[in-house]
This record gives structure tokens, sequence and C-alpha cells, in this order.
């Protein structure tokens, strides 16, 4: 029986197939699909809009590097809330049979969660290097749109009625406090004008 002699100098094969990434890609692109691709765009227009109104009424130039790094902010902030919104209406949307990633089940529950922590994450990172500016508007953001998105709180149970005071022990039996029970007298039949001698007879 021939022997395979492996060289300890030599490396280890490295895999070529690519199908380790396949689950993280399709969770990437559930979780974008989870947060609305059409409001994506929409939100990091009116962050590049409004950075270049700002910078144009203070007469500043706009720094490209700095307005790239804030709608990349802006935009991961934008996928953790909306994330984070469909976590929060899951049973919701299920109920009403949504086709979204994460009602449907293409999204796991906690793989949302991660995302949405990791966004979140990104989101301020991105925001300390386009400046203190981006960053505390995008942690503001992600404050009001997580309080906007959280399920209420269940109701408080309504106070019942007061519990019934205890019946009075039965017998004839007072506290020295209360008086004792009249006794009544039986009523005395009617007279009858027959019964005894009349004053006259």
């Amino acid at each position: 029986m021939s022997q395979v002699l492996v060289s300890p100098s030599s490396p280890a094969p490295v895999p070529t197939d690519p199908g380790h990434l396949r689950p993280v890609a399709r969770t990437v692109r559930d979780c974008l699909r989870e947060a609305r691709p059409l409001v994506q765009v929409m939100f990091v227009l009116r962050f590049v809009t409004g950075a270049l109104l700002t910078a144009s009424a203070a007469h500043h130039r706009v720094d490209l590097l700095h307005l790239l790094l804030g709608a990349v902010a802006w935009w991961a902030a934008t996928v953790s809330v909306y994330i984070f919104n469909g976590v929060s209406d899951l049973r919701e949307d299920r109920a009403n049979r949504s086709e979204r990633p994460l009602a449907s089940g293409q999204l796991g529950e906690s793989a949302a969660r991660r995302a949405v922590a990791l966004t979140a994450l990104a989101g301020l990172v991105f925001g300390c290097a386009a400046g203190w500016e981006v960053a505390e508007s995008a942690a503001v953001f992600l404050v009001l749109g997580y309080v906007y998105s959280a399920p209420p709180s269940p109701p408080s149970a309504a106070p019942g009625p007061p519990p019934p005071s205890p019946a009075p022990p039965r017998g004839r039996r007072t506290s020295p406090e209360s008086p004792p029970p009249a006794v009544r007298s039986p009523p005395r039949p009617p007279s009858s004008p027959w019964s005894s001698r009349s004053a006259w007879g």
C-alpha cells in the first residue's frame, strides 16, 4: 500500500467554494429589504440636501469626505430604526400575512436584532468620523426611532371592587357597645262588644 507523504511546510488548502458566505449575503440582503430600500434612498437624499443647503447658507466649502461619512452614518441609523420597527411589529405583520422578510420567516428574529445593534453602532461610529454634529443627530434619530417603534406597554389592571365585609356572627350575642335587642310583646286581640257586660246592662 502506497503512502502519501505531506510536507509539514506545505500550506493548508484554501477552500475556493464561496458557499459559506451565502448565508451572510442572504441575511444582509434580507435586512436591506426589511429596511425598505426606497425609504433608505429618500433619507440619504434628505441628508445630502440638508448638508449642502446648510453649507451654502453658511458660505462654507463642502467637504466631500465628511459629506460621504455623514451620509453613511445617516443611512446606517435609518436601517437600524426600520429593522427595529419590523421586529416590534412582527406579531401584527404575521397576523396580516405580510410578505416582508422578517414576517415571512426569510429573516430570523435573532439575526434582525443583531443587525439593529450593528447598524446602530456603525451609524454612531461614522457619525463621529463625520463630526460631532452628525453623531449627535444620528443618536437623536436612533432614540426617537426606537421610542416610536417600541411596542406599547401592557395596560395596568384596573382596581377591582373592595372585598365584601364579613357577615355578622349568628346568635343572640351582641357586642358590649350595642344595646340589647328589644323584645316585642304579642299584639292584643281586638275587643268585642259582646265579650264584656255593658255598663248600661
